[in-house]
């Protein structure tokens, strides 16, 4: 019983304040845990947006630099057999370098590093159409000897240089944006995770203290009840105790009483009688 009430004293002192904070704590935790949450999925969303950007920008210069090639190959291949299938091939291509180029400046939109880049490659896709066009319009005007020797000097070959270096530090630039953007998710994937774990070992941990609080709550209260129940008893054996000591001693002074009675009566006989 001593251990039971240092420990109703212990827990009295404190309040009972002792049995509500645990689950104000978890509450608490709780909604820390869904803003760090909110944060960290704002983080991965930002992050998923740069990888689906630049993995855009990438996709982009392929595709202008494949239709460029294509539009090179389907124009040479025009001049060496005069297929009328090439050239309409060769005018599908064409007509493709235009979208692909807006699309990759769209991608750049807001980007003032690659401005400058930009403006230099529109300038030299269109000199560089504008030289596939004259050698098929040489080739329609003057034969294909004309337009096959006009294409084995150095027009058009130093401006497609130009533009395949230019789209190469577009590609690198973009494939080191990648790999960071990458790097930033995996990090913001990573400690989302973390949070998460993290947060679901505290709460089980709050858990559990607060099962703990409450069972020692309705331990001391069980205890304090079986105490109270064991000195009503107590107090009710002292009383039937008391009540039978009470009636000994009331049934002991009424024989005293009698026994003084008939003393008195004997004596006042005897001297009347005397």
């Amino acid at each position: 019983m001593n251990r039971v009430n240092i420990l109703g004293e212990a827990l009295d002192g404190l309040g009972r304040w002792y049995v509500a904070v645990p689950p104000f704590l978890i509450v608490g935790f709780l909604a820390a845990l869904f803003f760090l949450t909110g944060a960290g999925q704002e983080r991965l969303q930002e992050a998923s947006e740069r990888l689906q950007k630049s993995a855009l920008r990438e996709q982009a210069i392929d595709q202008l630099q494949f239709s460029l090639y294509r539009s090179v190959a389907t124009q040479r291949g025009f001049l060496l057999t005069g297929d009328q299938k090439i050239l309409k091939n060769y005018d599908d291509y064409i007509a493709d370098v235009e979208p692909r180029l807006e699309r990759l400046r769209l991608a750049y939109t807001g980007s003032d590093s690659n401005f400058a880049d930009m403006r230099t490659l529109h300038v030299l896709i269109g000199k560089r159409l504008a030289d596939l066009a004259m050698t098929i319009a040489i080739q329609k005007a003057q034969g294909t000897s004309a337009a096959v020797a006009l294409v084995k000097t150095s027009v058009g070959s130093d401006t497609g240089e130009a533009i395949n270096d230019i789209l190469e530090q577009f590609r690198d630039r973009e494939s080191l944006k990648h790999s960071a953007a990458e790097e930033n998710w995996s990090r913001s994937l990573m400690l989302s995770r973390w949070i998460t774990v993290a947060g679901t070992i505290f709460n089980m941990l709050l858990v559990g203290v607060a099962a703990r609080l409450v069972y020692m709550d309705m331990r001391r209260r069980t205890l304090q009840t079986a105490e109270l129940r064991d000195q009503k008893l107590q107090l009710e054996r002292e009383a039937e105790e008391r009540n039978r000591e009470l009636v000994e001693l009331s049934t002991h002074l009424q024989d005293v009483a009698e026994r003084e009675k008939a003393v008195l009566a004997r004596e006042l006989h005897d001297e009347l009688g005397g």
